[in-house]
Order: structure tokens, then sequence, then C-alpha cells
């Protein structure tokens, strides 16, 4: 059960950098404390399914195929089905209940879970108005797509930390919810406009947090996870405290999160 996870099978890293060896690179630093990466458009296209398949021999290991694929009924349901039969625990669907209904059929008794991402973590409500036109708070949007994916049939949601609670609220607690726009303190938001620590995505109720940069640029990945371990320990402990977390900082992360947007950034988004 996901209520069961401990801190470190809850921290997923994402592997968003351009040459294959140097993710195997990452992964191998990495062995003994985390076992769960995040594959997206850039390393899929320079690696392929090979590089999934050979990941996966280990069988410690877990992959979450973030490649919020959106395509005919039919082409996400073969999509799902080829790699349900790769072991990959995670994958993303982009698009409205027919490609969410193809998906689940494609996925059929494969133990494979399939989440709909409610909004990327570099958008808010501004961005919501000038690409669809329509003035709604980024909150309730967010929870009104949450409860309709899970209607359809999805097993979880992609959200950032910010919604969880209310999206908790909406749904049943079985609905697993993985956070992106993960933050310490002493590290950059880039370009997350909704961003939290993991404490509190812990506490608010998130089952799994997505960390990239702040760990795979790190000159030490393996001490940079170990700090987003010990914070998401903290939210598991319901500690309000995330002082030793993050020990260059003592402010508030509620004042942080109330201050101006960052400006966009260049490069991935987790």
């Amino acid at each position: 059960m996901a209520s069961d996870l401990t801190a470190k099978e809850r921290l997923i890293v994402a592997l968003d950098v351009t040459d294959v060896d140097k993710a195997m690179d990452l992964v191998n630093r990495l062995d003994g404390l985390v076992s769960f990466f995040k594959i997206g458009f850039t390393l899929f296209m320079r690696g392929g399914p090979d590089f999934v398949w050979e990941l996966l021999k280990d069988s410690d290991k877990k992959v979450f195929l973030d490649l919020k694929v959106n395509d005919i009924p039919e082409v996400v349901g073969n999509y799902i089905e080829m790699i349900g039969q790769a072991r990959v625990s995670f994958a993303t669907i982009h698009g409205n209940g027919e490609y969410l209904e193809a998906a689940i059929r494609g996925r059929g008794s494969k133990d494979l879970k399939i989440f709909a991402v409610t909004a990327l973590t570099s958008w808010d409500a501004n961005d919501i108005t000038e690409i669809f036109d329509i003035e709604i708070p980024m909150e309730e949007y967010v929870v009104r797509r949450a409860r309709y994916f899970v209607d359809i049939g999805c097993d979880g949601v992609i959200t950032s930390p910010l919604e969880v609670s209310s999206i908790r609220e909406a749904v049943s607690p079985d609905v697993l919810v993985v956070s992106p726009g993960i933050r310490l303190l002493s590290d950059p938001p880039n370009e997350h406009k909704r961003y939290a620590d993991p404490a509190t995505a812990i506490r608010s109720g998130a089952n799994y947090i997505v960390v990239g940069r702040p760990i795979i640029h790190a000159s030490d990945p393996f001490r940079a996870a170990q700090r987003y371990i010990d914070a998401i320990e903290k939210g598991l402990a319901k500690d309000e405290s995330l002082e030793d977390a993050n020990p260059q900082h003592d402010e508030d992360f509620n004042v942080l999160l109330t201050a101006a947007v960052p400006k966009m950034r260049q490069g991935a988004r987790t």
C-alpha cells in the first residue's frame, strides 16, 4: 500500500539529462539510496526503449515513463500495452476521457499505474487564461481535472504540492498523487511557479515526489538525494520544523510561496 512506503521509496529522481551514459552514471551513484527514476522525452529520445530495458534489468529499480502521450486512442492503447510488458511502474497520459479509457484497456491486468497530468508546475492561473481563454483559480482548475481523471479510472494524478491537500479532500484515499515542483529552501525553484518543500508535499498527502536538477546537477548526487529523503522523513513524522533539511534558511516557507513568481528559466520542468 502507498501508505506503507518508506521515505526512500517516495523519492523519484528525474533523469533529465541528454546522455545515456550520464544517466546510467547517476543511477549507479545513487545506488542503495534511490530506486525509482523518471524518464522523460529527452532521455527517451536519446536512449529509447533499450535504456528502459537496461535500467529494469536490475529488479530493484523502478521506472516512471513520463512521456505524456497524446495521440488517437488506438495508438495510446497500443503504447500502454507495450510498456506494460516492460515492467514500467508509472506512465503519464495527456488527453480526455477517450484517451485515458484506451490506456486503461491497453494496460489490461498488468501492474502499471496510469497517471494524468492536472497542470504543469510551470503554469499558474494566468497561463490557464492565456491558453484556454477562461478565468478560474488554479486550485479549482486542478481539482476539477483530478476528479475527472479519477472518475474515468486513472490510478493517480500528477500535481504540484500546492493542490495536494485539496485533491485529497476530493478523491478516494486510494488515488495516488505524485508531486513534481519540489525544492528545499536552499535550492532555486527554476521555472516552477507552483512549488513547495518535500515535507509540505508529504504532509499534504503526496505519495511520491519528483526531484530532478537539485539532485542530478549536484556535485554529490547521493548526498543531495539524502537531504530530500531526510525532508520526506520529516513530512512522514509530521514534524513542522524543516531546519535540519534546510540548514541555510530559517524563513517560513509559506512566505516564500507568496513571493513574486520567479522568472521562467530554460531547462526540464522537474
